[in-house]
């Protein structure tokens, strides 16, 4: 073979080995985009189902409940979101195909968008015609939300396992004990009178008042701890519910109501305190606080046992019929004319 027959062949194989390693190159640009893809990381606690509608509400934990200004009631469950319109429930997360995570947090914010939280895929924002995902890729601190609050100038808090985030609607700012914060693990948000968010936590409670964290104390020092719930009442008071018991402050003096474990806090459009409190055993009560004299810290209050669960009591509200509606480990269930009545099969 002479030279520069050598040399062609040669030629002729390398631009064949170079044309074939260029398919290679842009067959591996085209999968990219799966290869890019979020992965798919499974929540082994959701409750996988298949049904999109159903004459029964969820059959597993039901973490909070609301309804919104249309009526309809909302349901964040360890089967993903779901919707009740009085007739017929919905799982909006298996109809609208969103991330099977557990949804454990809700709110219908002034706007009328409804905003959802889950453990592991961040928040959906329902704006009434479709649902968007925001997560830690758009900035949120961490993808576990355990609750959601707006305060009175319409900024979202949010509430997660890591730390805390507002939302203006364009970016997050976000908090964690770096910046003053007493525990990163948060329970439950509100603003009370003088605009200062009070702030529960696995760990010490705090308040932030725009500038700066303070741990919430009692007149002896003594922080809270595992605050579950905190909310303010039609009179300006805070309630507060956790390890340490049911607590109330007025603005002056902290009093304690019970002693036994506080999960969850609500009151009604009556006035009327309700509270899921631990009653042995795994089992919990919901209870109804009612107040029978004034000043609030007298010792004129009563507490009536409504409902024993066997396991925890979970979230509880008021619809426009004034029903009392709250979760459980088995599903949500309604209170109404001395009756206890459970949409699950």
């Amino acid at each position: 073979m002479h030279l520069k027959q050598f040399c062609l062949i040669l030629f002729l194989s390398t631009v064949i080995f170079i044309g074939c390693k260029g398919v290679e190159k842009q067959s591996a640009a085209q999968e990219t985009p799966k290869q890019v893809r979020e992965p798919i990381e499974k929540d082994f606690y959701f409750s996988e189902t298949v049904e999109i509608e159903s004459k029964n509400g969820p059959n597993n934990i039901t973490r909070n409940i609301m309804q919104d200004q249309n009526g309809n009631m909302w349901f964040a469950s360890w089967e993903g979101i779901m919707q009740y319109n009085g007739d017929v429930f919905t799982n909006i997360t298996n109809k609208e195909e969103l991330r099977r995570y557990r949804a454990f947090s809700l709110l219908e914010d002034s706007k009328k968008n409804l905003w959802f939280g889950t453990i592991g895929a961040g928040i959906f924002k329902y704006d009434q015609f479709s649902y968007t995902n925001l997560s830690k890729k758009n900035g949120l601190v961490n993808d576990d939300v355990g609750c959601i609050y707006e305060d009175r100038n319409g900024l979202l808090w949010f509430g997660t396992r890591v730390g805390l985030s507002s939302f203006d609607g364009k970016e997050f700012t976000n908090y964690s004990t770096e910046d003053g914060l007493s525990d990163n693990d948060i329970n439950a948000i509100v603003e009370d009178a003088e605009n200062t968010l009070w702030i529960g936590a696995r760990g010490y409670a705090s308040k932030f008042d725009g500038i700066e964290f303070e741990r919430i104390e009692r007149k002896d020092g003594t922080a809270f701890t595992n605050v579950r719930s905190i909310i303010r009442d039609d009179k300006g008071n805070m309630w507060l519910g956790g390890n340490d018991g049911l607590w109330v402050y007025d603005g002056v003096t902290f009093k304690q109501i019970l002693e036994e474990f506080v999960g969850n806090i609500f009151q009604d459009s009556r006035g009327n305190i309700w509270i899921s409190r631990s009653a042995g055993s795994r089992s919990y009560s919901m209870s109804l606080y009612k107040i029978e004299a004034l000043p609030l810290l007298s010792q004129d209050y009563s507490i009536q046992l409504i409902h024993k669960e066997n396991g925890q009591v979970f979230g509880i509200t008021e619809d426009s019929d004034k029903k009392i509606w709250f979760g459980t480990e088995r599903g949500a269930c309604i209170y109404e004319d001395g009756l206890v009545s459970c949409f699950n099969n």
